[in-house]
């Protein structure tokens, strides 16, 4: 996001970043879209587990991160998500709330 913030500060766009940033987007959507599916669209009460939240493995880094969107867009349809990430624990209990 970085370089196309500093593209529009400076008039200079940054269409292959900003390309990546919408292809990222529609696959968090997509993701999303396929938990709910599996389902048949209501994800109310089902309890949904997910295997690592950070950024990458081994880290509590969390900028970014594809699962700020997804959990809290399950939460919000109603799932019970509980996630299992030892090194993104401190970092998701405060950025993950509603998560166990």
């Amino acid at each position: 996001m970085a370089p196309v913030r500093i593209g529009q500060e400076h008039a200079v766009p940054q269409s292959i970043t900003e390309a990546v940033i919408s292809v990222n987007e529609s696959v968090k959507r997509r993701m999303i879209n396929k938990a709910k599916d599996i389902y048949d669209g209501n994800v109310a009460g089902i309890k949904i587990a997910v295997l690592g939240v950070t950024f990458k493995p081994n880290t509590d880094d969390m900028r970014e991160t594809p699962s700020l969107s997804i959990i809290p867009a399950l939460i919000g349809a109603g799932a019970k998500v509980h996630v299992v990430d030892p090194q993104g624990q401190h970092e998701g209990d405060a950025l993950l709330p509603g998560v166990k």
